[in-house]
């Protein structure tokens, strides 16, 4: 079973040497609808800065493009509502980064943020900028990398340019409101269905849905199972999603999806699998499984997988656990 909430990531599935899984619901953030509105007054201490779009006091993403120069960075601002509260977020190189002012601002109004992926270091005349504002988080991507990830300072109600930064992208900047989107896949496909898993994508590894009575026909349990099949009326997680390989990855879902809670009922099988989240690629996620030994002892990883590198732990735990058992792992994503 699985739950999915939050990135720019997808609904994942690892597994290395064997997995199987039940998925029952997955809830994330789709897109729905588009507003831009502007604010009539501005205040003195906006001096320089002009309003280019509003959330409406909902949570959302802004999309625009922007006239990218490596030399001097592009300057993005947000305020709350009452317009008493400003947080500034400086897109370029050596510079502070994010700065907070207002009635909130910490005695410390500078952030300590290191970018997460590199700056764009060429000049691009329309960039692709992407902000979200979440409940637990703000994020920023330029050209569909990260660069920022924040804890919110206050609600933002608006956003603001720099006048000399405005230009015909700014007229066509929008707000898109999130809403919540169930997803779920419970894999009672038709045997004959030739798409039975046209709902994913699989990016490495060997995936088929599998059933309880493959499963008691490979172990040999009864030589009558042919001729008297198990019902899946009779039979609990009758359908599962089977994988197998080393680092097995099956994904669903699309780039910026975000804020998700994932949960899936996993057999635990000698070996590795799990849960992925925030996938980019084949080489950049997380990941949170269960390895079985061969002298069946159980761990429990949190673990970041990034490009050249190999898997950093983050957490582990042990577990009583034994071969065949099902679980339900769950992860919030925030």
């Amino acid at each position: 079973m699985m739950d999915y909430i939050k990135p720019n990531n997808r609904t994942c599935v690892s597994a290395r040497h064997g997995l199987k899984m039940v998925f029952t619901v997955v809830c994330l953030f789709l897109l729905l609808s588009a507003g831009n509105v502007f604010a009539d007054a501005t205040p003195e201490n906006y001096f320089g800065f002009t309003e280019v779009g509003s959330t409406a006091g909902k949570y959302g993403e802004f999309r625009f493009k922007i006239n990218w120069k490596p030399e001097t960075g592009h300057l993005l601002m947000f305020a709350d509502k009452g317009k008493k509260n400003q947080c500034f977020i400086q897109l370029g190189k050596n510079t502070d980064g994010i700065r907070v002012q207002g009635e909130r601002a910490p005695a410390n109004p500078v952030l300590a943020v290191k970018p997460i992926n590199p700056l764009p270091d060429k000049p691009m005349a329309e960039l692709e900028c992407n902000v979200k504002l979440h409940q637990h988080s703000w994020t920023i991507y330029l050209d569909n990398k990260e660069i920022y990830r924040i804890r919110p300072p206050f609600t933002a109600a608006s956003l603001w340019f720099q006048n000399q930064a405005l230009d015909v992208n700014t007229k066509a900047i929008r707000y898109q409101k999130t809403e919540p989107l169930y997803f779920h896949d419970d894999f009672l496909i038709a045997d004959k269905d030739e798409n039975q898993l046209d709902s994913w994508e699989i990016l490495k590894g060997k995936w088929n849905i599998h059933t309880a009575l493959d499963a008691a026909i490979e172990q040999k349990s009864s030589p009558g199972l042919k001729n008297r099949p198990l019902e899946m009326e009779r039979s609990p997680n009758f359908y599962s999603l089977n994988g197998s390989g080393e680092k097995g990855l099956i994904v669903s879902g699309y780039p910026f999806h975000d804020n998700y809670l994932l949960q899936a009922a996993v057999q635990i099988k000698k070996g590795e699998s799990g849960l992925a989240f925030y996938v980019q690629d084949l080489f950049n996620y997380y990941t949170f499984t269960v390895c079985l030994s061969d002298n069946e002892e159980a761990f429990a990883y949190l673990k970041k997988h990034r490009s050249g590198k190999e898997p950093v732990i983050m957490k582990a735990v042990q577990l009583q656990l034994l071969p065949d058992q099902w679980i339900m792992p769950k992860i919030q994503v925030i």
